[in-house]
């Protein structure tokens, strides 16, 4: 039965992190506090807002549930190396994320996190800001802008398979120039057969609404601009502009090449 005293234990947890924190209710960014574990102990009205969730539906979860796949699958290993390591990577920083609301569609925030050491354990404390929150309705480059500071490739793309946005980090992975990319159809960064029937795909999504791949992340293949294939994961979500046209992100991290051998074997030669 120890699964109801931990319950139990969570509870008051909860309850002593919502008195100690209660003040940061009042202020303009948003704010979550997380334990060693991940576990979210505090969500301000701000974070609520920005979010799209109730306090009471993030509580006592992993904040994982607040980032897509690309960066939740790490978290954990990034929480336990500082544990074991005590090297502060975010820690002190700001830096700039994506994360993912409750409706699954993803926005670029600036992240800083601070430590709260305390007798019930370390505390991690996380202020929250929209990145694009000067550039929202700027339109033109200044909306796109919020992510040209990401670490990871960043491609914003219309209904029609255009690039709007290519940004720094998107260059280096692909090997092309943003002026190269930029008004040219996304179909150029995929190999066969995806190239062929990507549009198809998109169109089919415009017209139905059935989402397929958007909110969630997957593993895809990226076409490099030397030719040669890579492996990504891709998170992709929608905006639709206040004028009811829609445009897609499509955040891509590398998968780690040890992944890819096993999957392309040796074959790659004899082709």
């Amino acid at each position: 039965g120890g699964g109801g005293a931990k319950g139990v234990g969570k509870k008051a947890l909860l309850k002593s992190a919502a008195a100690q924190y209660t003040a940061f209710d009042s202020l303009m960014d948003g704010f979550a506090v997380i334990d060693e574990e991940g576990t979210l102990l505090f969500f301000n009205k701000k974070a609520e807002q920005l979010f799209g969730y109730e306090r009471d539906d993030v509580l006592g979860h992993n904040v994982k549930m607040l980032m897509p796949d690309t960066y939740a699958k790490k978290h954990d290993g990034y929480l336990a190396k500082y544990h074991s390591t005590g090297k502060k990577h975010v820690i002190d920083k700001e830096r700039m994320v994506m994360a993912k609301r409750a409706d699954d569609t993803m926005f670029a925030l600036t992240l800083a996190v601070t430590e709260n050491k305390s007798d019930e354990g370390n505390r991690f404390v996380a202020s929250i800001k929209p990145a694009d929150a000067d550039a929202a309705g700027g339109g033109g480059g200044a909306q796109y802008s919020a992510l040209d500071a990401l670490l990871e490739a960043a491609v914003v793309i219309n209904e029609e398979g255009e690039v709007l946005h290519f940004n720094p980090a998107a260059e280096k992975l692909f090997g092309h120039a943003k002026g190269d990319v930029c008004g040219e159809r996304v179909e150029m960064l995929m190999p066969s057969p995806h190239k062929e029937s990507h549009h198809f795909y998109l169109q089919r999504y415009l017209s139905t609404g059935e989402r397929r791949v958007i909110g969630k992340s997957r593993e895809v293949l990226a076409e490099l601009a030397d030719g040669s294939l890579q492996m990504v994961t891709l998170a992709l979500s929608e905006q639709t502009s206040s004028s009811g046209s829609k445009t897609f992100t499509g955040v891509l991290t590398k998968v780690a090449q040890a992944k890819k051998k096993e999957a392309g074997g040796g074959g790659g030669g004899a082709k």
